[in-house]
């Protein structure tokens, strides 16, 4: 009778300890999972019209930020402006990885807030350049009439220029194509 009363009382203890041990799988799934939903940091800057002096694209994929204000002799930043002709410039340079880009664009002054073709026709009115940061000095890849874009400028003011632009850019040595996507800018001129 005592061995039956013993297998009993290990048998409670079993069913105890895999009540505890299912208890303990359970919170740890839970508690895996929610920890799954914390929040991602975006990958590129947000898209803003505040003079935040930031620039974000994907090259390939691969984020892009750039932010802070450049001046000509510092490459590190963004810059901008619009020259007397109705071009406007926009540069952004520096980061990690390090990629320059450089638009130069003819807008309409008169109805600026459009969606602009970039496609690299004129070299001084619609130029586009992007070089990355490749050992021997970066390759440079330019907009052509197959490899072409977009550009939709969002804000433009005296001081500053803020849109957003995609394109598809060339190597003209090597025929190597890139996408850039999901371009934003909100440059202040000075």
């Amino acid at each position: 009778m005592l061995s039956k009363f013993v297998k009993l009382k290990n048998n409670k203890n079993m069913k105890n300890t895999l009540s505890q041990l299912l208890f303990l799988a359970l919170a740890f799934f839970i508690i895996s999972a929610s920890s799954c939903e914390k929040e991602k940091e975006p990958d590129l800057v947000p898209i803003t019209t505040t003079g935040a002096n930031t620039m974000g694209f994907y090259v390939d994929g691969v984020p892009h930020n750039k932010k802070g204000q450049s001046t000509w002799s510092d490459v590190y930043g963004v810059r901008g402006g619009v020259s007397e002709e109705d071009v406007l410039h926009i540069y952004g340079g520096g980061g990690n990885p390090k990629v320059t880009i450089v638009i130069d664009l003819h807008i309409d002054i008169n109805n600026p807030l459009q969606e602009y073709d970039l496609n690299g026709s004129d070299w001084d009115k619609n130029r586009i350049t992007i070089i990355d940061d490749s050992p021997l000095g970066g390759k440079e890849y330019r907009c052509d009439s197959i490899h072409n874009g977009k550009l939709t400028l969002l804000r433009l003011e005296q001081n500053m220029a803020a849109g957003t632009f995609y394109f598809d850019a060339i190597n003209p040595e090597t025929g190597k194509v890139i996408h850039v996507t999901d371009g934003r800018f909100d440059i202040q001129f000075f």
